[in-house]
């Protein structure tokens, strides 16, 4: 088994992701951890942010930050999966987001953005598609908790420092439902803590096998190390 990031924000991909690629791969590597699952936001504040006025040179700027982090990563011997971290449509001012790993380029070229969708319509696109969605952090403050019925997972562990997490009431909560349980250190920073993930087997090479591993188990979590 190795030992994978799942939820990590990169400058330029996310407005509160401030570490560079280096200091990312340098933190990781020294903490030991194979893999890296880069899930910057793709949100309409962040969308709005990135580089170009057309829907596909806003993704080729999005891209453009996996493909570097990837290049560099295979120097240092770490793994790069790619995921989106992006809210649903609400009627109320709360927000809630959403983790989705299974995503391909074409997918996201060919279809207007996650963010335009309520939680019901990204769940039942996602089920259609083969992608896996979470909610993010469920019970931090402020957020709204998500239906359940229109979730795969939950991150049941957040390991981002600045928030109130309420990480216990999370994993009740999955269990409830029967809800696959994810851990991640919310990273954004550099030498911000890294105490999340999960372990996945080392055969793991890409996004739709991660996914197909997430439905079939439980992972084994990271918490707090």
């Amino acid at each position: 088994m190795i030992k994978l990031e799942t939820h990590v924000h990169s400058l330029g991909g996310s407005g509160c992701g401030h570490a560079s690629n280096d200091e990312i791969l340098e933190e990781y590597k020294s903490l030991n951890y194979d893999a890296i699952v880069l899930t910057n936001h793709y949100c309409e504040n962040c969308y709005n942010g990135y580089s170009g006025s057309t829907h596909k040179e806003k993704l080729d700027f999005y891209f453009s930050l996996v493909d570097t982090l990837t290049e560099k990563a295979k120097k240092v011997g770490i793994k790069i999966f790619w995921g989106a971290e992006t809210r649903a449509v609400r009627k109320d001012w709360l927000y809630s987001e959403y983790m989705i790993y299974g995503l391909n380029r074409k997918f996201l070229y060919d279809n207007k953005p996650l963010f335009t969708l309520t939680q019901e319509e990204m769940f039942k696109t996602c089920d259609k598609n083969g992608f896996f969605m979470y909610q993010t952090h469920p019970f931090r403050q402020g957020v709204a908790v998500g239906n359940p019925l229109f979730l795969h997972g939950v991150e049941g562990y957040n390991g981002h420092f600045h928030h109130v997490n309420n990480n216990d009431k999370a994993i009740e909560f999955a269990s409830k439902y029967n809800l696959k349980i994810m851990s991640g250190s919310d990273y954004h920073d550099y030498r911000q803590p890294i105490r999340g993930g999960i372990y996945i087997p080392d055969n793991i090479e890409t996004n739709e096998q991660l996914v197909e591993y997430l439905f079939n188990n439980q992972p084994q979590l990271i918490k707090g190390e």
